[in-house]
């Protein structure tokens, strides 16, 4: 401990600088990673927007924090007919094609046309592995 002390009374102003703002930088990025990571890269492809079945599925979300990953994604019916359905089920993918998880959601028993609802969903497991997500319409 002591050859530690020593050290640091050897540093100058400069060293200790760069050394206190590598250790605030760790504990930030830490202390960003306790309270959530967002995956909502609008970059990420399984982030994309996709059309199912006349349904359009924008704007996913995903985010882990506290133990929890929550899924959220905005669901339109593209028709110009009422579009009904039981549940959506949200197949999430690892690089090798497997399943990892599949959630189901709910939106009600019938979209209007151009109705836009939010499909929200989430589970108490971290979903950071996955690299596709597919939707399954239950009718």
């Amino acid at each position: 401990m002591n050859k530690i002390k020593d050290i640091i009374r050897n540093l100058n102003k400069s060293q200790k600088k760069k050394i206190l703002g590598g250790i605030l930088c760790f504990f930030l990025a830490i202390l960003l990673i306790g309270i959530g990571v967002s995956f909502s890269d609008p970059n990420s492809s399984y982030l994309s927007d996709q059309t199912v079945d006349d349904l359009e599925f924008k704007n996913a979300n995903l985010v882990y924090e506290n133990g929890v990953s929550k899924y959220k994604v905005e669901v339109t019916n593209s028709l110009t007919i009422n579009y009904s359905l039981k549940t959506i089920n949200i197949i999430f993918k690892d690089s090798d094609g497997n399943e990892i998880e599949t959630l189901t959601g709910y939106l009600g028993d019938t979209l209007t046309p151009k109705d836009v609802k939010l499909l929200d969903v989430s589970i108490d497991k971290e979903l950071t592995d996955i690299v596709s997500i597919e939707y399954m319409i239950n009718k």
